[in-house]
């Protein structure tokens, strides 16, 4: 996840594009999916293989062992996989079955001890969907859940994702977008009386006020992003988001058409 904190790079810059062009397509297409969008998958396994933390946490999301990358359960290492703690594991003859690049790239973020939310929440993504590929021949709902709740690698999803959610909580106050990554997971208010089309009409303004102040452009920009992400997300929860796209589609169309720019990654200096 992208927070206001977060120094972006080239491939933060393009997994953003990707990302919000994906979301458009199937906002004005509702018969669209994530994988009917080939392009964005061809992106997200590029970025991937590169490290850029959104993309290995959306692969594993979007569980794709059709893909060369994984091919889930033919490896002894996958099959009893314990966090990797020496290159002499990455180098093992029994990474054979499956991307190295990318198994490295995972490595490294289990190694990174203190972490950051979106790596944690990338490894969250890695764990959940090991822990249900190495289930996945339990045909039995009850077994099948059992065998997968009581799983290590589920035990590691669990402690990587509740890192994620209590470092995104302890900086909510001071950043817009971690709001915007806990009201994705549901993490919405507190006060349930308010009604949920309220509470993303109010957010959404509050992320345009936040806009319309900032200084600095590469702050202005991840802000634009969250804003843009959020009511592509939620367009089909309540009428007020889908006002709210149709508002908003000439400067997402902007967005996207600027950030194909080769000057794109320029636009400030915080991005290497």
């Amino acid at each position: 996840m992208i927070t206001l904190n977060t120094r972006l790079t080239k491939d933060d810059c393009l997994f953003i594009y990707s990302e919000i062009k994906a979301l458009l397509t199937i906002n004005e297409n509702r018969g669209a999916t994530i994988n009917s969008t080939q392009e964005f998958i061809k992106r997200i396994i590029d970025l991937a293989e590169k490290g850029q933390i959104e993309a290995i946490e959306y692969y594993h999301r979007l569980n794709l062992p059709q893909t060369p990358l994984f091919t889930y359960g033919q490896s002894d290492l996958l099959k009893n996989c314990n966090i990797p703690s020496n290159d002499s594991i990455i180098n093992s003859n029994s990474t054979s079955f499956f991307n190295n690049t990318l198994f490295k790239h995972v490595v490294n973020l289990t190694r990174n001890k203190n972490g950051d939310p979106r790596s944690h929440m990338a490894l969250y993504a890695y764990y959940s969907n090991l822990a249900r590929q190495k289930v996945c021949n339990i045909e039995d709902e009850k077994n099948y859940e059992e065998a997968l709740l009581t799983s290590d690698d589920y035990r590691r999803a669990r402690y990587h994702f509740d890192s994620s959610i209590r470092m995104l909580k302890r900086s909510s106050h001071v950043d817009a977008l971690s709001v915007q990554y806990l009201t994705e997971m549901g993490y919405k208010s507190e006060n349930k009386e308010i009604p949920f089309s309220m509470e993303m009409s109010n957010f959404r303004s509050y992320l345009m006020q936040l806009i319309s102040h900032q200084t600095n452009s590469e702050k202005k920009y991840k802000l634009r992003y969250g804003l843009y992400k959020n009511a592509l997300i939620f367009s089909s929860q309540d009428e007020m988001s889908k006002n709210g796209v149709l508002s908003l589609k000439p400067e997402i169309t902007y967005f996207l058409n600027e950030s194909q720019k080769s000057s794109f990654v320029q636009h400030s200096k915080g991005i290497i």
